[in-house]
């Protein structure tokens, strides 16, 4: 009897551990999962040559971006970190794209872009690196 007392105490002390480590992939404090970034109004070039789209909304989760689009047309995830870009505007690296399942590498500028922008161009304000925004020294 003292066998099967503690070996369904040993098993519920297991389920509760296994619980309690299950737990662990969110804040719990904020409701944030901080590997969702969301950047929401700025002016988004997808490819050179391609339509802008403006009031974009662009999802990046582990350094790829998961969607991009218009604010009314790509849902905004409720965990995510967001980030105003309103004003600005964003374009991929050159030889990149801005678009589904690509690496969140991208460029910020403060005005339309003029002419061909390198990362190093006076015009970049600040990058997107792996889906997080660096400010530009």
């Amino acid at each position: 009897m003292g066998y099967c007392c503690l070996a369904m105490a040993n098993r519920a002390l297991l389920v509760l551990a296994a619980v309690c480590m299950s737990c662990g992939t969110r804040s719990t404090t904020t409701g944030v999962d901080p590997k969702i970034h969301v950047f929401i109004g700025a002016t988004a070039i997808p490819a050179q040559g391609a339509r802008s789209i403006p009031d974009a909304v662009i999802v990046v989760s582990d350094g790829v971006i998961r969607s991009v689009g218009e604010r009314k047309d790509v849902p905004i995830p409720q965990d995510s970190v967001r980030t105003d870009v309103s004003g600005r505007w964003i374009l991929p690296e050159p030889g990149h794209t801005l678009l589904a399942g690509q690496p969140a590498n991208l460029l910020v500028l403060e005005e339309a872009p003029a002419g061909d922008v390198s990362v190093n161009s006076p015009q970049v304000r600040n990058r997107i690196q792996g889906g997080n925004l660096v400010e530009r020294n």
